[in-house]
């Protein structure tokens, strides 16, 4: 892809990381093959992808690289720790190549979605609940695996990834839609005990054990 778009184009603009996969379940009984492909896919795939692409953007002084994040880039809630581990390594490195590369007049944006109604869901490798030991997974598996589809339509999504290219200069994190708005502005102000109620909250279980 790389030949084909420097000989075709000669550059490129844009660069938008955005495949991603779930491993939902509590982080001691994951399977180690599912951990390790969370991380393989959400982050190292971004990374390997923007390292690929980097020279020819470089060349050019001018772009815009986007890394598909999420509100779980933000905080981690429980049963969600692989996931949550891949989006935080991912913030991370992307704050740090958002630095490097100013110099070469390269943008770097993290945009954070909340809930969209995308096949995700269907990319999720869980935890046995048969022989989990934790209750409160078991419960939410089965209360999820009643629930309908849900979440906003991805089409806002794509629309703030097309707006956060075109912006000049686009800020580091970009909460991507009125949930992650929302989410984004309540956790600046939480510590302790209220972040914890929040985590819990937003993964829909209760606190008890």
């Amino acid at each position: 892809a790389l030949a084909v778009i420097a000989h075709a184009r000669g550059r490129l603009d844009a660069l938008i990381n955005n495949a991603g996969v779930l491993a939902a379940g509590p982080l001691e009984e994951l399977p180690e093959g599912a951990l390790r492909a969370v991380m393989e896919v959400n982050f190292f795939g971004a990374i390997d992808l923007t390292r690929t692409f980097l020279p020819l953007m470089r060349k050019n002084r001018d772009g815009v690289i986007v890394m598909v994040s999420s509100l779980s880039g933000l905080i981690g809630l429980p049963f969600d720790g692989a996931y949550a581990a891949s989006k935080f390594a991912l913030e991370g490195a992307s704050e740090s190549l958002r630095y490097e590369l100013e110099p070469f007049g390269l943008k770097v944006a993290l945009v954070e979605p909340g809930a969209y109604n995308t096949p995700l869901g269907d990319a999720t490798r869980a935890a046995s609940t048969t022989s989990s030991e934790y209750p409160q997974f078991k419960r939410l598996r089965a209360a999820r695996a009643a629930q309908a589809p849900s979440g906003a339509d991805p089409a806002e999504a794509a629309r703030i990834i097309v707006d956060t290219i075109t912006q000049h200069a686009p800020q580091l994190r970009v909460p991507c839609g009125a949930q992650a708005l929302a989410a984004t502005q309540q956790l600046r102000g939480l510590e302790g005990a209220a972040r914890r109620d929040f985590a819990l909250a937003a993964a829909g279980i209760t606190a008890d054990p």
